[in-house]
């Protein structure tokens, strides 16, 4: 799901879970569902998109902002802040090779083998 893009949905909350409803009912079953926002939004909507079972990713290349006027001085700052609000809805966070292997990715974007 992909919300704030040129294209894509509103980053509001209505929107989200209306994708959400039609993902449970299309793909009836356990599947990933990963929601992608732009900008301000990509805060904002971390609780919303985790809370229900959805995955977030932090990039290198994702804003340096981790709150409203607060930007982060590194990489993982801003990874401990959304560690931060999807330990306290009590969802589990993956590790980078456990998700890495979930999503069938290779870890070349990071420089790894």
């Amino acid at each position: 799901m992909v919300f704030a893009l040129p294209g894509g949905a509103g980053a509001d909350l209505d929107n989200l879970m209306h994708m959400h409803s039609i993902t449970q009912r299309r793909l009836r079953g356990d599947h990933d569902w990963p929601a992608l926002a732009a900008g301000p939004s990509r805060i904002s909507l971390t609780a919303p998109a985790t809370a229900p079972g959805g995955n977030v990713r932090v990039a290198q290349a994702d804003s340096r902002k981790i709150g409203r006027g607060k930007r982060a001085k590194l990489h993982a700052h801003r990874a401990r802040n959304y560690r931060d609000i999807i330990e306290n809805l009590g969802r589990p966070v993956a590790a980078p090779d456990p998700a890495q292997a979930r999503l069938g990715a290779d870890g070349q974007a990071r420089g790894r083998p």
